[in-house]
């Protein structure tokens, strides 16, 4: 005859669902925590501002060019047990996502 063991509460990760604390365990549970972490590139500019000998040839008193690039890219985690597969963290209600814009410009003064 076989002995059936039943297997000990504390053997499971898996939090069991219950309305009333009989044992008066007060623990929380991390068993819904996603890894959140995350690196995000939200904005860089990088710009040239000519000297002021080489401008002044062409009658000029300021130039400056300049590339400005917001939300560029976003780094998370995607391997392992807490990998994190969800939308950009920084976007309440999960909206649609923020557009990677470029811009170019020259900033002329006379």
């Amino acid at each position: 005859m076989a002995i059936c063991k039943r297997p000990n509460a504390y053997e499971t990760d898996i939090p069991a669902q219950s309305l009333v604390n009989r044992n008066n365990e007060t623990r929380s549970s991390d068993y819904f925590y996603v890894n959140g972490s995350f690196f995000k590139l939200r904005s860089l500019q990088l710009s040239y501002i000519f000297p002021i000998q080489i401008i002044q040839r062409v009658g000029l008193d300021g130039l400056r060019i300049y590339l400005l690039g917001q939300n560029l890219f976003l780094i998370k985690d995607t391997k392992g047990k807490d990998a994190f597969y969800g939308p950009d963290p920084e976007i309440a209600n999960f909206q649609y996502p923020r557009p990677t814009n470029l811009t170019f410009g020259l900033d002329i003064t006379f």
